[in-house]
Protein backbone atom coordinates (compact mmCIF):
# COMPACT_ATOMS: atom_id res chain seq x y z
CA UNK A 1 0.00 0.00 0.00
CA UNK A 2 1.00 3.07 -0.84
CA UNK A 3 0.91 6.63 1.24
CA UNK A 4 -1.27 9.02 -1.33
CA UNK A 5 -0.87 12.32 0.92
CA UNK A 6 0.90 14.85 -1.03
CA UNK A 7 4.44 15.78 -0.15
CA UNK A 8 3.77 19.48 0.55
CA UNK A 9 0.46 18.45 2.53
CA UNK A 10 2.72 16.78 5.15
CA UNK A 11 4.02 19.19 7.56
CA UNK A 12 0.53 20.99 7.91
CA UNK A 13 -1.56 17.29 8.88
CA UNK A 14 1.59 16.88 11.63
CA UNK A 15 0.87 20.48 12.63
CA UNK A 16 -2.95 20.20 12.72
CA UNK A 17 -2.25 17.01 14.64
CA UNK A 18 -0.18 18.99 17.18
CA UNK A 19 -2.56 21.50 17.34
CA UNK A 20 -5.63 18.59 18.10
CA UNK A 21 -3.29 17.48 20.80
CA UNK A 22 -3.00 20.37 22.35
CA UNK A 23 -6.79 21.38 22.73
CA UNK A 24 -7.05 17.89 24.12
CA UNK A 25 -4.31 18.47 27.12
CA UNK A 26 -5.70 22.16 27.41
CA UNK A 27 -9.01 21.01 27.74
CA UNK A 28 -8.45 17.79 30.25
CA UNK A 29 -6.68 19.73 32.48
CA UNK A 30 -9.37 22.62 32.63
CA UNK A 31 -11.68 20.04 33.45
CA UNK A 32 -9.26 18.78 36.00
CA UNK A 33 -9.24 22.01 38.10
CA UNK A 34 -13.28 23.25 37.46
CA UNK A 35 -14.27 19.27 38.52
CA UNK A 36 -11.51 19.17 41.55
CA UNK A 37 -12.35 22.60 43.06
CA UNK A 38 -12.80 21.58 46.74
CA UNK A 39 -13.51 24.89 48.32
CA UNK A 40 -16.43 25.21 50.73
CA UNK A 41 -18.88 28.17 50.16
CA UNK A 42 -18.14 31.35 52.26
CA UNK A 43 -19.09 30.73 56.21
CA UNK A 44 -22.57 31.78 56.77
CA UNK A 45 -22.07 32.56 60.36
CA UNK A 46 -19.04 34.72 62.47
CA UNK A 47 -15.49 33.71 61.78
CA UNK A 48 -13.88 34.73 65.35
CA UNK A 49 -10.29 33.78 64.10
CA UNK A 50 -8.37 35.90 61.19
CA UNK A 51 -7.12 33.61 59.85
CA UNK A 52 -7.08 32.12 55.87
CA UNK A 53 -6.09 29.14 53.91
CA UNK A 54 -7.50 25.78 54.35
CA UNK A 55 -10.32 25.20 55.91
CA UNK A 56 -8.93 22.64 58.35
CA UNK A 57 -6.78 25.11 59.64
CA UNK A 58 -9.37 28.13 60.10
CA UNK A 59 -11.64 24.91 61.91
CA UNK A 60 -8.71 24.37 64.26
CA UNK A 61 -7.54 28.10 64.81
CA UNK A 62 -11.54 28.66 65.93
CA UNK A 63 -11.55 25.44 68.11
CA UNK A 64 -8.82 27.03 69.73
CA UNK A 65 -10.06 30.56 70.41
CA UNK A 66 -13.49 28.60 72.38
CA UNK A 67 -11.10 27.22 74.72
CA UNK A 68 -9.49 30.21 75.87
CA UNK A 69 -10.89 30.99 78.98
CA UNK A 70 -9.91 33.15 81.89
CA UNK A 71 -7.42 35.91 82.27
CA UNK A 72 -5.68 37.69 80.03
CA UNK A 73 -2.36 35.55 80.92
CA UNK A 74 -4.34 32.25 80.72
CA UNK A 75 -6.03 33.13 77.03
CA UNK A 76 -2.43 34.20 76.14
CA UNK A 77 -0.79 30.49 77.61
CA UNK A 78 -4.13 28.85 75.69
CA UNK A 79 -3.22 30.95 72.71
CA UNK A 80 0.41 30.30 72.72
CA UNK A 81 -0.05 26.63 72.56
CA UNK A 82 -2.13 26.21 70.01
CA UNK A 83 0.34 28.22 67.63
CA UNK A 84 2.80 25.48 68.56
CA UNK A 85 5.07 28.22 70.27
CA UNK A 86 4.88 26.82 73.56
CA UNK A 87 4.68 22.93 74.83
CA UNK A 88 1.88 21.30 76.68
CA UNK A 89 2.42 21.35 80.19
CA UNK A 90 3.33 24.84 80.47
CA UNK A 91 1.77 26.93 83.22
CA UNK A 92 1.65 30.24 84.42
CA UNK A 93 3.90 31.91 87.30
CA UNK A 94 0.85 33.91 87.98
CA UNK A 95 -2.13 34.72 86.27
CA UNK A 96 -2.12 38.41 86.33
CA UNK A 97 -0.65 40.22 83.82
CA UNK A 98 2.12 42.60 83.98
CA UNK A 99 1.76 45.86 82.32
CA UNK A 100 4.44 46.22 80.32
CA UNK A 101 4.20 49.36 77.17
CA UNK A 102 0.93 51.02 76.60
CA UNK A 103 -2.20 48.28 76.30
CA UNK A 104 1.10 45.76 76.56
CA UNK A 105 1.48 43.13 78.85
CA UNK A 106 4.04 40.50 80.43
CA UNK A 107 2.95 37.13 81.04
CA UNK A 108 5.85 34.80 82.69
CA UNK A 109 5.28 30.78 82.17
CA UNK A 110 6.98 27.73 82.34
CA UNK A 111 7.51 24.42 81.37
CA UNK A 112 7.49 20.74 82.82
CA UNK A 113 11.22 20.74 81.96
CA UNK A 114 12.04 24.25 84.07
CA UNK A 115 12.64 26.16 80.91
CA UNK A 116 11.24 29.97 81.78
CA UNK A 117 9.23 31.96 78.90
CA UNK A 118 7.93 35.36 78.65
CA UNK A 119 4.56 36.13 76.87
CA UNK A 120 3.77 40.08 76.03
CA UNK A 121 0.31 40.87 74.98
CA UNK A 122 -1.24 43.55 73.48
CA UNK A 123 -4.84 43.91 74.44
CA UNK A 124 -6.85 46.01 72.00
CA UNK A 125 -10.41 46.12 73.34
CA UNK A 126 -12.00 45.43 77.00
CA UNK A 127 -14.02 42.22 75.95
CA UNK A 128 -12.02 39.03 76.36
CA UNK A 129 -14.44 36.73 75.12
CA UNK A 130 -13.70 38.36 71.87
CA UNK A 131 -11.18 36.44 70.24
CA UNK A 132 -9.62 39.42 68.71
CA UNK A 133 -9.52 41.76 71.65
CA UNK A 134 -5.58 40.88 72.54
CA UNK A 135 -2.66 39.53 70.40
CA UNK A 136 0.66 38.03 70.81
CA UNK A 137 3.04 39.96 70.30
CA UNK A 138 6.21 37.98 71.29
CA UNK A 139 7.23 35.42 72.97
CA UNK A 140 11.00 34.67 74.42
CA UNK A 141 12.88 32.21 76.07
CA UNK A 142 14.47 33.43 79.70
CA UNK A 143 17.65 33.60 77.94
CA UNK A 144 16.20 36.29 75.20
CA UNK A 145 15.84 34.10 72.44
CA UNK A 146 12.77 35.16 70.61
CA UNK A 147 10.73 32.13 69.94
CA UNK A 148 7.70 34.36 68.18
CA UNK A 149 7.59 37.73 66.92
CA UNK A 150 4.21 39.56 65.39
CA UNK A 151 5.65 42.35 63.14
CA UNK A 152 2.89 44.25 62.31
Amino acid sequence: MTDQTPAASRPMMRWAILGAVALVVAGGAAGYFLMNNTSKPAATGPVTVAHTGADSLVDAANVAAAAEKGSLCERALTRAQSYGVLPNGTTLASTEPKPAQDKQFTCAATDSAGAGYTVVVEQTCDNLNDHACFVLRTISQADGTTLFDRKI
